[in-house]
């Protein structure tokens, strides 16, 4: 197993050899990617035999160099596919494949910039909601808005009038409002997911019960704002982010 050094200098994993020779193959990560195998020394990952095959043309590294992981507050900079900057060990960035910052394990910067607008106004979203829902059940509580009595109306009119007289009782009134509270409370735990690219299923499943109309407590707001969540989450460069 192995473990690497993210962009934002965090220690990512274990993963398999499979899952890291997919990110050296989908160019993001090289042979400078700072790694360690099980609890060995952290190397460049270009020194790992194993990874010659699918490492064509990576930067040749003296076998056994090491490297020790930044202190707090370091200025060097380590770029998952990137290389390591700022000469920490004497290994300067270099050419090679995957030269950003590596976006699938260290979250890059230019990710997480792209989704802040979206999360926001996802936030935004799930407040009016909850406020909506809170507004219109206290007033279908007090009666305010209550359907008519029947009266002289012909009988199917009357039938529609008492399902729709039926539909305010007290009890189905507070089942609408939990639900819709429930959903406004996904909206705003999702947009916090959103800022920091994780959880991406809830995202997606929050983006689409802010668009559906019925369950979406604020949907004239939820429709556009989900529509943007969505195509900004699914850009290959953000998806591939959210941890």
């Amino acid at each position: 197993m192995y473990k690497i050094i993210g962009g934002d200098q965090k220690e990512y994993g274990p993963v398999s050899f499979d899952q890291l020779a997919s990110w050296v193959r989908d160019n993001r990560a090289n042979g400078q990617t700072v790694v360690q195998k099980d609890d060995g020394p952290w190397v460049p990952l270009g020194t790992l035999p194993e990874f010659a095959a699918v490492l064509p043309g990576a930067t040749a590294f003296p076998p056994g160099a090491g490297y020790a992981p930044p202190a707090a507050g370091s200025s060097a900079s380590i770029g998952v596919g990137g290389g390591v900057g700022g000469g920490v060990s004497g290994y300067a960035s270099g050419p090679g494949p995957g030269t950003d910052t590596f976006r699938g394990v260290g979250g890059g910067r230019d990710a997480a910039g792209a989704v802040q607008g979206p999360a926001t106004a996802l936030l935004v979203t799930g407040i009016l909601g909850a406020i909506a829902v809170l507004i219109g059940g206290a007033l279908a509580m007090s009666g305010v808005g209550a359907t008519a009595p029947a009266g002289d109306l012909p009988p199917e009119l009357q039938k529609v009038v008492e399902m729709l007289r039926q539909l305010q009782s007290p009890a189905m009134v507070a089942i609408d409002s939990i639900i819709k509270l429930a959903v406004a409370g996904l909206i705003i735990f999702a947009s916090s997911r959103l800022k920091k690219l994780e959880s991406f299923p809830v995202v997606v499943t929050a983006a689409i019960l802010a668009m559906v109309p019925c369950t979406s407590p604020c949907c004239c707001v939820g429709l556009p704002v989900g529509i943007w969540v969505l195509v900004a989450i699914f850009k290959q460069d953000v998806k591939s982010s959210f941890r």
